[in-house]
């Protein structure tokens, strides 16, 4: 019965630290669980934190219009009040207002203030709008989006080279006692249309047509090309006069016109002095 008694005794010794060893190995596993979660939850925090903070104006500098296939544009503007007296402290609340006026008045969301900033008078905004109507309504700008037609284009940037005949330089270089009516007739121009473009009120849709042919610069090769060459059934078109830099989200710049200048492969930036014409497809 001894022998019983102590191989029991053992067997409960035994059995005891089995379970304290099994004890501890789940205390252990528990907490390396736990730490495992902690990390996984802090990975997670850090990551939707980075993601919040990731500003869609970045490092951009100069008024930007980004063009998407959904027809949506976002437009980031950039001004400079560190040397004026305008106090931007209320900035931020004008444009959420004047946005919220705009929506208010046409009864569905269709602008929105994605982002704002502001450093030392510098004034950074990105706006998104629905549509380019409503981009227009919103600015009191006529830039025109559509698919490319290549009479369209060149009737725009022939009316633009003849705004810049051999009239401007009889303007620029002569007195006024030396202005031949004549020489500005045969230029197609009146003296009211001189003093016109002198004072900035110019209409440029009463511009006759050249002769000379409407060209592109071809994004790739950057050879010139005239417009009647181009032909592209899915192509887009952007007709502007303002100075701005255009960037085309998911897609290339394939032909532009005068006034313009190429960044990169779907980014270009116009002078703003005539009328360009940029043509651009996404990659569906």
């Amino acid at each position: 019965m001894n022998y019983i008694l102590n191989y029991n005794n053992y067997n409960n010794h035994n059995n005891r630290k089995k379970k304290l060893i099994r004890k501890a190995f789940i205390i252990i596993l528990s907490a390396l669980m736990l730490i495992s979660l902690v990390g996984c939850g802090k990975k997670k925090e850090e990551d939707e934190e980075e993601y919040v903070r990731a500003s869609v104006i970045g490092d951009i500098d100069e008024d930007t219009l980004k063009l998407s296939p959904n027809g949506t544009l976002l437009e980031i503007s950039c001004e400079d009040f560190s040397n004026s007296d305008i106090d931007v402290s209320g900035l931020e609340a004008y444009i959420n207002s004047e946005i919220d006026s705009y929506n208010e008045k046409a009864g569905v969301s269709k602008i929105s203030l994605v982002e704002y900033q502001e450093q030392d008078g510098v004034v950074k905004t990105a706006i998104q709008f629905s549509d380019i109507a409503t981009y227009n309504s919103f600015n009191m700008m006529k830039l025109d989006i559509n698919l490319f037609d290549a009479k369209v284009a060149e009737d725009v940037i022939k009316k633009d080279m003849a705004t810049e005949t051999d009239a401007t330089q009889i303007v620029m270089t002569a007195s006024p006692t030396e202005i031949n009516v004549e020489e500005l007739a045969e230029a197609g121009y009146d003296l009211s249309e001189i003093e016109a473009m002198e004072n900035g009120t110019y209409d440029d849709e009463t511009a006759s047509e050249t002769d000379a042919d409407a060209t592109f610069t071809d994004a790739v090769s950057l050879d010139e090309i005239k417009v009647k060459d181009v032909s592209g059934a899915s192509y887009m078109m952007l007709i502007t006069d303002e100075a701005s830099v255009y960037t085309i989200n998911g897609g290339n710049i394939l032909y532009y016109s005068k006034h313009a200048e190429q960044i990169n492969s779907s980014t270009v930036r116009t002078d703003g002095t005539g009328k360009t014409v940029i043509i651009y497809n996404f990659n569906y």
